[in-house]
């Protein structure tokens, strides 16, 4: 399906691969999904829709755009995102205080809360697993992080503000 929801094509037969873009991002990033096999993610399309799951990018940085490409069909880029350190919820390379404080004020809320696009107190930042809600699964995050860090200092995207 392409960005309105039009399906391009529902045969199960259409394989879509999914990459990082070149010169977006760390350099020399690798994009893993749990549909990746011999070092490309790819997925065959089922009812119009090719569905990626347990993604990850193996170094932080700013201005990840991924593709998605299938033959004879245009290509679809995402919007670009920041991939920061895990446990990083203030982008300054280090899992410290302030981050766990962050998950601390924030437990219990998720995006049906008020206040969850909130540009100045940023609750989604404290949503460290990326499921919308923030839980003992970003305290444990924060917890066995603590005290990492990076040389690459990147703030975290946002992810409310959609694609």
């Amino acid at each position: 399906q392409d960005t309105a929801g039009i399906t391009l094509t529902a045969d199960s037969s259409t394989v879509v691969t999914l990459t990082i873009k070149p010169g977006t991002g760390a350099r020399g990033a690798v994009l893993t999904c749990d549909q990746t096999q011999g070092g490309v993610a790819s997925t065959r399309v089922l009812s119009g829709t090719a569905t990626f799951s347990g993604c990850a990018i193996d170094r932080p940085g700013a201005g990840y755009v991924l593709v998605a490409t299938a033959a004879g069909l245009p290509l679809f880029e995402t919007a670009p995102f920041n991939v920061t350190l895990a446990g990083d919820t203030n982008g300054d390379g280090r899992v410290s205080i302030a981050d766990y404080s962050l998950v601390v004020t924030h437990f219990g809320k998720s995006m049906a809360s008020a206040d969850w696009r909130d540009a100045t107190t940023r609750p989604w930042r404290a949503d460290l697993d990326g499921d919308e809600a923030v839980d003992v699964v970003d305290h444990s995050i924060a917890v066995t992080r603590f005290g990492t860090s990076t040389t690459v200092a990147v703030a975290p995207s946002d992810p409310s503000a959609g694609p």
